[in-house]
C-alpha cells in the first residue's frame, strides 16, 4: 500500500486539495469541525465535475475515491482540514 500526504490550501472559503488517482483511493481527512465534503474528478484538461458530496458531523471522516487511474481528483471541504492522506494499493 502507498500512502501520500495531500496539501490543503484554502480557495474561495473552502479548503481544496487535488491529487492524480491510480486507482480506488481511500482518502483520510482531518479537520477542525465537521461540515459538507466534496469530491470532484476530471480528465486532464477538462472541467472537474462533482462525483460525490457528504455532510459529517465529525472532523475525521474518511472516504472512498473510485476513479480510474490518471483522472484528476479534487476534495473540497467547507472547513479547514488539519491533515489528509490517501492509501491506494500498490501496482506491480
Amino acid at each position: 500500500m502507498a500512502t501520500t500526504t495531500l496539501s490543503f490550501s484554502e480557495k474561495g472559503g473552502e479548503y481544496v486539495a487535488t491529487y492524480t488517482s491510480t486507482g480506488d483511493t481511500v482518502v483520510q481527512i482531518e479537520r477542525a469541525n465537521g461540515g459538507n465534503i466534496n469530491v470532484y474528478a476530471s480528465i486532464d484538461g477538462m472541467t472537474p465535475k462533482p462525483i460525490f458530496g457528504v455532510y459529517k458531523e465529525s472532523g475525521n471522516s474518511l472516504l472512498k475515491v473510485c476513479v480510474p487511474s490518471g483522472m484528476k481528483v479534487e476534495i473540497h471541504s467547507e472547513t479547514e482540514v488539519t491533515t489528509g492522506k490517501t492509501l491506494t494499493e500498490e501496482t506491480a
